[in-house]
């Protein structure tokens, strides 16, 4: 008997039968922050890895791939390490995503580490372009909380010299729904 949601999995999305129905096949949740670009109002997504397998979260890649083209989204931006990648079964990721039409924008920052500055303004300077011409675009590392909140916090107070530390903190806290967020 086939599983009911086996058009939203492949190979890779289950080892056995015991797999797929352990899958969260949930719509997967991508978090929008407005930003204003050359006078434009524009909007990044942040959220997790998809198709992440790890611990208690079971995703299926192939159907959160699907998700994000759903929803019109064009450039993602991974700041997972390809050590992350293999350790949460997601180790062809990157391929995946090329081979399902995105543009691919692969900046590894090890979690718990902050880019250096010549990385982040390179990151930063391709979100920016992104934006401009119009791409929706997402940028996620492991569960969407550390760097790529890093990363959306400096593109904030990059792009808004008016915007203070304090507000962006409590408005990425907000969007992701952070219950504690030290500061």
């Amino acid at each position: 008997m086939e599983h009911p949601m086996e058009e939203n999995l492949d190979l890779s999305d289950i080892s056995d039968k015991d797999d797929a129905e352990e899958l969260d096949l949930s719509p997967f949740v991508v978090n929008w922050l407005d930003f204003t670009v050359s006078g434009q109002l524009k909007k990044l997504g942040i959220c997790s890895l998809p198709g992440c397998k790890y611990k208690e979260t079971w995703r299926s890649l192939t159907f959160d791939m699907k998700c994000l083209k759903d929803i019109g989204v064009e450039d993602v931006f991974c700041l997972c390490t390809k050590r992350e990648l293999h350790l949460f079964r997601s180790e062809r990721l990157i391929k995946k995503y090329e081979k399902a039409g995105f543009t691919v924008h692969h900046h590894p920052i090890d979690d718990g580490q902050a880019p250096t500055i010549e990385a982040l303004m390179k990151i930063l300077e391709e979100i920016i372009l992104c934006l401009s011409s119009d791409k929706k675009t997402i940028i996620h590392c492991y569960g969407g909380l550390g760097r790529s909140c890093l990363v959306a916090m400096c593109l904030s107070l990059f792009l808004d010299e008016n915007v203070c530390l304090r507000d962006i903190q409590d408005k990425m806290k907000e969007l992701r729904e952070l219950e504690q967020w030290d500061r």
